[in-house]
């Protein structure tokens, strides 16, 4: 990796220069390798445009694409990496040795546990920044980066159920993200699609904390769409 050609990205709006080691993001999915070493103008300029990706987000894709886990994002008006989960992997590894542990995030065995963790603190940039990692993953098709992303999220999402009383808000934002066509597919025929796995885990969330979250849930049922359908199907145990 550190011996391959450099291959510069030019990241969001403002076009900001990140300079990496090709072999790197290649070797994440077949898209990425398309992109790097394909037969597009791209892969023959060694750079490449990509607006709807933030540096930060795109930073942390280089560091999972360097060391196999990311740098959680920091709390509102927090600083550092403090948030690093260390042992994601072996966490990881040790789930999928077990042949009892089955991959969703059920309700009942997922959420009994809570974690107390930086108290009355923005969770906003924190949910949305895994939120956010589980989209590029999804995008350029990196099954690992997804797996990590859900385990950081699931783990997070544990940790803000004891700043619900304060900060039951910063929940919406997350949800509005994830419901976006813009970044998760919509299901068109309800029967016979699966929920995506970023929505699957908030909307379980939501459910688990449904007398917490009372007013939350009346207002993003109120707004319709999927959520609504979603949480109603989740409620009645068909997911």
């Amino acid at each position: 990796i550190l011996e391959s050609p450099q291959f510069t990205l030019l990241l969001g709006e403002a076009q900001e220069p990140v300079v990496v080691h090709a072999m790197a993001i290649a070797t994440l999915s077949d898209p990425l390798n398309c992109l790097i070493n394909g037969h597009m103008k791209e892969a023959q300029e060694k750079s490449a445009e990509l607006p709807y990706i933030e540096k930060d987000d795109f930073l942390r894709l280089c560091e999972f694409a360097y060391r196999g886990d990311y740098t959680t994002p920091p709390f509102g008006g927090g600083s550092g990496d403090q948030n690093t989960d260390s042992d994601v992997l072996a966490r990881l590894a040790d789930r999928d040795r077990r042949p009892d542990c089955h991959p969703r995030y059920k309700i009942a065995s997922t959420f009994v546990t809570r974690l107390s963790r930086h108290p009355g603190e923005d969770w906003t940039p924190v949910l949305l920044g895994h939120a956010r990692m589980y989209c590029i993953a999804d995008r350029y098709m990196i099954q690992a980066l997804k797996d990590v992303t859900l385990f950081k999220l699931h783990h997070s999402l544990k940790g803000y159920s004891h700043d619900l009383a304060d900060r039951s808000n910063d929940i919406i934002d997350v949800v509005h993200f994830a419901y976006s066509s813009h970044n998760t597919s919509d299901r068109i025929e309800y029967e016979d699609e699966d929920l995506d796995d970023l929505r699957e885990l908030l909307v379980e969330y939501i459910a688990s904390e449904a007398f917490q979250l009372e007013k939350v849930i009346e207002g993003l049922l109120d707004e319709g769409g999927q959520f609504a359908v979603d949480f109603w199907r989740v409620m009645k145990g068909e997911l």
